[in-house]
């Protein structure tokens, strides 16, 4: 079975490391990853990079998108679902992950 999760970002670069992080420390690390980010002057894209430069042996897949409204993420995710029907597929927020600001 496949593992797909999809990460809605809004000014989340403060968690993202922790949460990429966690995905990594599975037993079971998921296939891909998607990341929707529509937060405005946000330093998200440059938190992934980094990630994506420390860890250059993920065993997953990473694609980051950049986005203008609540809309186009909801697109990518639904046209995600349905490119990849019949596996597991789970929406991360930070809540989910427990990741509180400090």
């Amino acid at each position: 079975m496949k593992i797909y999760i999809a990460i809605a970002a809004y000014h989340g670069e403060k968690f993202i490391t922790e949460q990429l992080e966690s995905l990594l420390h599975q037993t079971r690390v998921p296939d891909e990853v998607v990341i929707g980010d529509d937060s405005e002057n946000s330093n998200f894209e440059q938190a992934v990079a980094e990630f994506y430069l420390n860890h250059p042996t993920l065993p997953f897949e990473l694609k980051y998108y950049r986005i203008h409204s609540s809309w186009e993420l909801m697109q990518i995710f639904i046209l995600l679902r349905k490119k990849q029907a019949g596996i597991l597929f789970s929406f991360v927020t930070r809540m989910i992950l427990g990741c509180r600001e400090k």
